[in-house]
C-alpha cells in the first residue's frame, strides 16, 4: 500500500511538472497539419499538396513547401529560379541535377516526386521572402538536429560515456510513418498517454540514438520518393499497417541492394503488413506469431554472436516481450525445427526446443526461430526484429500498476539496440562504441 501511495505521489508529481518540460506544446498547430508550431517545419503552411509532410530535402530545418532557397542564400531569388528551371520535369532522387541540387530534391517543393509546373509557382510565391518560418531552434543550420529531451515520467535519460558521432554529427536514422506504423508514434517529440501505457512510444528508440549522435527523423515522405535521396541513412520500418505496395517494396529491396541499411521490425500478426518485404529480401523465409512473453512478462535470451552481443555483460540478458520469430528457411513441417543458420546470416535470439506457439488454432514449433537476424542483401544490410516493445521505455498504470518493460536496468536490451544500428552503420565492433 505505502508503495503504491508513493508510486502515485510520484505520478502526480511528474504531471505537475509537465509544464516545465521541455517538450513543444501541442495545442498549437496553425496550419492544421497535426504536427504542433513549435516542432513544424513549415509552421504557416501544410508542407505538401501530396501528404509529405515535413519533407526537408536540404535538412536545413525548413521543409520544402517553404524553402525555396536551394542555394543557401536565405533569400529565393533568380538564382533560385534557375536551379528549379533546371530541374524542371526531372524525377526526383536521380542524378543529372544542377550542382546546387544534384538529385533534384530541393526542387521539389509540393514533394510529388517530381518537378513541375506547381513546384514552379509555388517558388513564385516565395520569391523575395526567407525560408521559413519554421518552428524548430536549429533552422538554419544544416544538418537541423535537436537532441531529445529527457523524460522524468518514464525514468530514462541514457548517459552513454563515449557517443559514436559528437551531437548531431552522425547519419540520419529515417523511422516511416508513409504506412500507417503501429507503436511508432512520432519518435521526435511525442510522449503522450496510449491506452493503459504512459508512454513516448519509440521516444526512448529516438533518444538513445540522438544521444549516441545519430539524426533520428520522422519520415511521411512516401519511399518511392524518400529512399532514392541519399545512401547514408539508416531507415526504420517499424509495424508497417498498411500493405507495403510494390512500388515501396521494390524501392526499399533496390535501396538495400545498392548499399542502404533497413531496421525492419514485425511485431504483431495484426500488422504483418511487411511479409511481401520480408520474401523480397529474404525469399523462402517463414514468419511465425504468439511468441512467448507479452506486455511485462520478458523473455531472456543468451549471446550466440560475437559482434551484435559486443559490450553485453553477460550476467544480463536481452529480453523481449512476445511478438513475431523468423526463420530464413521454410521447415516442411509446422512442428518441425527452423534449420540452423549460418554466414551471410548472423541468427539471434534463437527460441530453444521445446517452445511451440498456436496461432489461429494451428500448433507450431518455435525451435530455432528467430526474434533477431541480421543479414546481407546486395551490398546493403538488413536487421529484422521480430518484437518492438524492447526497444522502448514503457510502464503501465492502469489499470493496475505492472511492472516496466523495454530498455531496463536489469537487461541489456539498451546496449543491444545501439549495436544493432553501429552493425547497420558500419561500425566496427571497437571498444570505444
Amino acid at each position: 500500500m505505502v508503495q503504491r501511495f508513493l508510486l502515485l505521489l510520484t505520478l502526480a508529481l511528474s504531471v505537475a511538472m509537465l509544464s516545465t518540460f521541455p517538450f513543444p506544446a501541442v495545442a498549437q498547430d496553425s496550419d492544421g497539419d497535426e504536427v504542433p508550431d513549435a516542432i513544424d517545419n513549415c509552421s504557416t503552411a501544410i508542407n505538401s499538396s501530396s501528404g509529405n509532410a515535413q519533407f526537408d530535402a536540404d535538412r536545413d530545418g525548413y521543409g520544402n513547401f517553404c524553402d525555396a532557397d536551394f542555394d543557401q542564400s536565405n533569400l529565393v531569388d533568380s538564382a533560385d529560379q534557375s536551379i528549379l528551371v533546371s530541374c524542371f520535369g526531372h524525377p526526383v532522387g536521380t542524378p543529372g541535377g544542377p550542382p546546387a541540387d544534384p538529385d533534384c530534391s530541393k526542387s521539389d517543393l509540393n514533394g510529388d516526386g517530381v518537378v513541375g509546373g506547381p513546384d514552379y509557382s509555388r517558388l513564385f510565391q516565395l520569391f523575395n521572402q526567407s525560408p521559413g518560418p519554421s518552428g524548430l531552434t536549429c533552422a538554419g543550420s544544416v544538418p537541423c538536429c535537436t537532441p531529445l529531451p529527457s523524460n522524468l515520467i518514464l525514468g530514462y535519460n541514457p548517459q552513454l560515456p563515449t557517443p559514436a558521432y559528437s551531437a548531431c554529427g552522425g547519419p540520419t536514422i529515417v523511422v516511416d510513418h508513409s504506412h500507417g506504423n503501429a507503436s511508432t508514434h512520432r519518435v521526435s517529440w511525442q510522449a503522450q498517454v496510449n491506452g493503459p501505457l504512459v508512454s513516448g512510444a519509440y521516444w526512448a528508440f529516438g533518444k538513445l540514438l540522438t544521444t549516441d549522435g545519430f539524426d533520428v527523423r520522422d519520415s511521411d515522405v512516401p519511399l518511392t520518393t524518400l529512399l532514392p535521396l541519399r545512401h547514408d541513412e539508416i531507415l526504420v520500418i517499424l509495424n508497417p499497417a498498411d500493405e507495403l505496395p510494390p512500388a515501396d517494396i521494390s524501392a526499399v529491396g533496390n535501396w538495400v541492394r545498392e548499399g542502404g541499411s533497413l531496421f525492419l521490425i514485425v511485431d504483431h500478426h495484426d500488422e504483418n503488413a511487411a511479409g511481401d518485404l520480408l520474401q523480397d529480401l529474404l525469399p523462402g523465409s517463414d514468419l511465425r506469431f504468439d511468441t512467448p512473453g507479452g506486455h511485462g512478462e520478458a523473455y531472456s535470451f543468451a549471446w550466440p554472436d560475437p559482434v551484435l552481443t559486443a559490450h553485453i555483460a553477460t550476467m544480463k540478458p536481452v529480453q523481449t516481450f512476445g511478438g513475431s520469430a523468423i526463420c530464413p528457411t521454410t521447415p516442411l513441417d509446422n512442428l518441425d525445427p527452423c534449420p540452423p543458420s549460418g554466414p551471410p546470416y548472423a541468427p539471434l535470439l534463437a527460441f530453444p526446443a521445446g517452445v511451440m506457439t498456436t496461432y489461429g488454432g494451428v500448433t507450431t514449433n518455435l525451435d530455432g526461430y528467430l526474434q533477431g537476424l541480421a543479414f546481407p542483401v546486395g551490398n546493403g544490410r538488413v536487421y529484422f526484429s521480430g518484437e518492438s516493445a524492447m526497444f522502448t521505455r514503457q510502464m503501465e498504470f492502469f489499470p493496475s500498476f505492472g511492472p516496466d518493460w523495454g530498455m531496463l536496468a536489469e537487461n541489456a536490451n539498451q546496449q543491444f539496440l545501439l549495436n544493432i544500428v553501429h552493425w547497420l552503420d558500419g561500425i566496427p565492433a571497437a571498444p570505444d562504441h
